[in-house]
């Protein structure tokens, strides 16, 4: 009896730990095993589809990572550090999500299983695939923090890296990298990190710390996975430094880490770009035409011929580059590639030729020609230069028709000074000047009857109203026609009617004041648009001297302001910036001389104290507490 009772307490105990060993077996396959067989499904598909929708992506980011990982272990080291993509489909975003639900079964009902940190980082990983990065980096920290001998913390560690990095934290991201070196100097993604180091600082925009560490990612690992394109990226940043043969010799170099075909076209174009922005233009051109001819970067042609384009622009031929750019119109319509060729084309007619109506018409096409182009937006702004040059037009003829009536009807008139200072009127010039470049180029002169082609409104109802406005007709001008009344009480038969004398003197004096309002009407008429047009003159210069890159013509413009209207307040500061352009030219003789006529003739302004420090000459200061303010301010800003 007692033996058996001790017989069955036996096999009551043996059977504890079998059924212990069978729960945790339930865990493993009931709830992780079908947790990490949704985590695969997910990732494989994910995989496939970045694989097809954006291949040279793929290839430009150099091999996949190690991939496989150890067995039983999902998704470890898929992802290039710097180079992390997430394209998540519907059905691959539930099946994650329902892998995390699995999984966080496991750290719920059981938490104290040996399956815990494996959940941990399939969750987290999960995550990370989907873009959360968020949620993904809480977990890899909550894996590191609870189970730091775990097999999955250095992947975690390095994960958190990428997370920090792509949630723009990037001194987190270089904290987990160096406790993954100092904690597991022996693990698989050293290598990795050394990369992912050097491409937090060009990211960072410190391009001569990212070229050494590039370096010295090449010289630990010279045949490393990422070999090919750290010598890629050090091109890069080399090139931003401005040292455009170190940048081709880097580029150059590429190709004995064989990089994958697209890093090699990537990286040969690079080189022969690099090349166009030195003396060596005819070796960049031969590097080009070896690469149109290779039948094995068939398919990047037009990427190819944009390059050769801009290298026949910068070798002074403009029609062959213009013949090239339309080549590529044609040959690929609603590429990206068209897109850049047509913003191209606007451009060299904008500011090579300045044939403003083929550039609008270039820049047109670069806007509609790929909706996803980085041009688009560039061309649209360019549209909208030329716009504005045309307003400035209309609103200077507008204006010099104003001051034409003025000479016609009054030729010894003074001009309204727009002075800041008393007593600073000047007569207007006995000829108006119309707006032309001075880069020997012309704008042609809108009349009224090419306003009325174009259909330009200010014309249209009245074709036959010159440039030549006479006062009368001023206000009618400006404002339309007026109604006036006569005032007058005449009898048919040419007597008076009892009282008639009294109501015309009246009527006489009503009419002279009506007369003298008018005229004071019209006065300040006058006077606001030939102060508009002051301003609108100093736009116009403003415009070439920044956005259409001509200077003779800006210099032009701003000279008319400072010679005709020396009282306005546009004078001294369109002299600065004559003094400014001619400084940018190199050219500090003459921007002397624009920096002294603004002291002697303006001491008072602002901009008086900025050109007297350029001179290196004492000034006044008592007199010009403006100024003083202003270069301060100017000083603090800068």
């Amino acid at each position: 009896m007692n033996g058996m009772f001790s017989y069955r307490l036996n096999r009551r105990y043996l059977l504890i730990p079998v059924m212990l060993f069978f729960l945790g077996g339930c865990v493993y396959y009931n709830t992780f095993f079908m947790a990490k067989n949704k985590f695969e499904e997910a990732e494989k598909s994910q995989k496939e589809n970045l694989k097809k929708s954006n291949k040279q992506s793929q290839g430009r980011a150099g091999q996949p990572g190690r991939g496989g990982g150890r067995p039983g272990q999902p998704g470890r080291g898929d992802d290039r550090p710097g180079q992390v993509t997430r394209k998540v489909s519907q059905q691959e975003k539930m099946l994650y999500e329902d892998a995390i639900k699995k999984a966080s079964k496991v750290l719920k009902f059981h938490p104290n299983s040996r399956w815990v940190d494996d959940a941990l980082w399939l969750i987290g990983k999960a995550y990370f695939n989907m873009g959360e990065y968020l949620q993904a980096d809480r977990k890899f920290k909550e894996l590191v923090t609870n189970h730091p001998r775990s097999k999955f913390a250095d992947d975690s560690y390095f994960y958190m890296g990428l997370s920090e990095i792509e949630l723009d934290r990037r001194e987190s991201a270089l904290e987990a990298f160096d406790r993954l070196k100092s904690n597991f100097p022996k693990s698989d993604y050293i290598e990795d990190v050394y990369f992912a180091i050097a491409k937090i600082s060009r990211d960072e925009g410190k391009n001569e710390e990212a070229v050494r560490l590039f370096h010295e990612y090449l010289q630990k690992y010279p045949k490393g996975d990422s070999a090919a394109e750290a010598r890629y990226y050090s091109g890069q940043c080399t090139e931003e430094t401005g040292d455009y043969y170190g940048a081709y010799l880097e580029y150059s170099k590429v190709d004995k880490h064989d990089p994958s075909k697209e890093l090699y076209f990537d990286a040969t174009l690079a080189s022969a770009s690099a090349l166009l922005k030195t003396d060596s233009l005819s070796v960049g051109m031969k590097i080009l035409d070896k690469l149109a001819g290779d039948e094995k970067y068939f398919e990047y042609s037009p990427k190819i011929q944009l390059k050769i384009a801009e290298g026949y622009r910068l070798q002074g031929k403009t029609d062959e580059a213009i013949a090239t750019y339309s080549q590529i119109t044609e040959q690929s319509p609603k590429s990206l590639e068209a897109a850049e060729a047509y913003y191209r084309l606007g451009l060299i007619y904008q500011t090579d030729q300045f044939d403003l109506a083929k550039a609008k018409n270039a820049f047109s096409k670069a806007q509609s020609e790929n909706s996803s182009s980085e041009y688009r937006n560039l061309a649209l702004e360019r549209s909208a230069q030329i716009a504005k040059l045309e307003s400035y037009q209309l609103q200077l003829q507008k204006a010099d028709s104003v001051m034409t009536a003025e000479r016609s009807s009054t030729p010894d008139s003074s001009l309204p000074s727009d002075s800041t200072s008393a007593g600073k009127g000047e007569e207007i010039e006995k000829s108006s000047q119309t707006i032309q470049p001075a880069d020997s180029m012309e704008i042609s002169e809108l009349t009224p009857e090419a306003a009325v082609a174009r259909g330009d409104s200010m014309y249209s109802e009245n074709p036959d109203i010159g440039y030549t406005v006479p006062l009368e007709n001023f206000s009618r001008f400006v404002y339309g026609p007026t109604e006036t009344g006569s005032g007058e009480a005449i009898s048919n038969f040419g007597s008076p009617v009892p009282g008639a004398v009294t109501r015309q003197n009246k009527a006489a004096e009503t009419k002279e004041l009506a007369e003298e309002e008018e005229n004071a009407r019209q006065d300040s008429i006058r006077q606001d648009i030939i102060r508009t047009g002051i301003e609108t003159r100093f736009l116009l210069a403003e415009l070439y001297a920044y956005d259409l890159n001509r200077p003779d013509s800006a210099v032009r413009e701003f000279l008319q302001i400072a010679d005709q209207y020396p009282g306005s307040a546009y004078a001294p500061r369109s002299l600065l910036a004559c003094a400014y352009l001619e400084l940018k030219r190199g050219d500090s003789v003459s921007a002397g001389g624009y920096f002294r006529r603004l002291v002697d003739e303006h001491p008072q302004s602002p901009q008086a104290f900025a050109a007297s420090e350029h001179l290196g000459v004492r000034t006044e200061l008592s007199g010009n507490a403006h100024g003083i303010y202003a270069y301060a301010e100017s000083l603090a800003l800068d």
